[in-house]
Parts: C-alpha cells; structure tokens; sequence
C-alpha cells in the first residue's frame, strides 16, 4: 500500500526496499506522541496493549526526526498534525544477546502464575516506516485493545512492572544554563 497522505514527508514513506529493523542498540531513540501534562510519564494512565512509537535512530543511525510523531497518519482525520501534543524521548537502556528490546516479567496471583513479555517491533505502515510499538504478551497471548480487560488489566502488578520499565525508558533532558 502506498501512502496517500500527501503532508507526509517522503522519507517517512514505507517503501518496499526497505527493511523491517529487528536489532537495535544501546542508546537508541524512541519517540512518543504525549500531552504536556503526562510528559515526564506517559505511560502512568494508559491502558497497556500495542503501544504506538517512532523509531528515532536504529543503531545510532537517524531513522525519523522528533516532530515525525506528531504527524496524523489516519485519513479519516481531517488534519495534518497533533498541534496539542509534545514529543516524548525514550532511550534504549538495555538490550537482550540477539539486540534485541525484550523483557519478561512473571507474578503469581491465586496461585496462578503469569508470565508477560514486553517487546520493541518494529512495525511499518504505508505512511510512517518508522512506525514501531511496545507488545505486550501475556502468557502467549497479544494484548490487544479487544482482550485488554480479560488479560492484563486484570493483573495490577504486571502493569505496575510494565509502567515502571516504560518510565525507566523516558528521556529528561536537562537545562543547562
């Protein structure tokens, strides 16, 4: 499919010839649509399924720029960008063997015992290759936005963990003066 939308960059077109990225590196960036208020945390309020980002650099490499995320990439909106949100920063801290961005985080609630994946995939659609998204897999099920409240909402400390590790992520630039 071929982006229509012609307010978007070409450089942000998702071409055939480019590659899916699966290998990232320490130090890498991630970008994240958020409103001023939630800014220092913007996971703290959101319900925890395929959370959409922006891959920033991959392998230090620039990928998109900071304002990218903020262009509307639906068609049904009539318009072109989110003049009322900011830009979140997100830096990779830490990497599996296969450089990969992979977490498993377990609990036990009842007796029960939950095992739940957080991972970087990359996630290109016709109008933002860089287009990427933090799944969450609950014992080998997606969380999606049609199973969230039967599978982790349920669980208060998975998302706990979760909202933690996303917050590790967050980027705070200081001010130098």
């Amino acid at each position: 499919m071929e982006c229509t939308l012609q307010y978007i960059p070409e450089r942000l077109h998702n071409n055939i010839d480019r590659e899916i990225i699966s290998k990232y590196s320490v130090g890498d960036i991630i970008y994240r649509r958020s409103s001023e208020r939630e800014l220092n945390n913007p996971f703290a309020s959101i319900s925890l399924y395929e959370i959409s980002n922006n891959i920033g650099s991959n392998c230090l490499k620039i990928i998109s720029l900071e304002k990218d995320v903020l262009y509307n990439i639906l068609k049904d909106n009539r318009f072109e960008t989110y003049d009322d949100k900011v830009v979140c920063t997100l830096k990779i801290k830490s990497l599996n063997e296969d450089c990969q961005y992979f977490k498993v985080f377990n609990v036990e609630k009842n007796q029960i015992k939950y095992k739940c994946t957080l991972a970087l995939i990359h996630d290109p659609i016709p109008c933002m290759y860089p287009h990427c998204l933090f799944r969450i897999i609950l014992n080998n099920e997606v969380v999606v936005k049609d199973n969230y409240n039967d599978t982790l909402k349920r669980i208060k400390e998975l998302r706990t963990k979760i909202r933690h590790e996303l917050a590790t992520m967050v980027y705070r630039r200081s001010i130098e003066c």
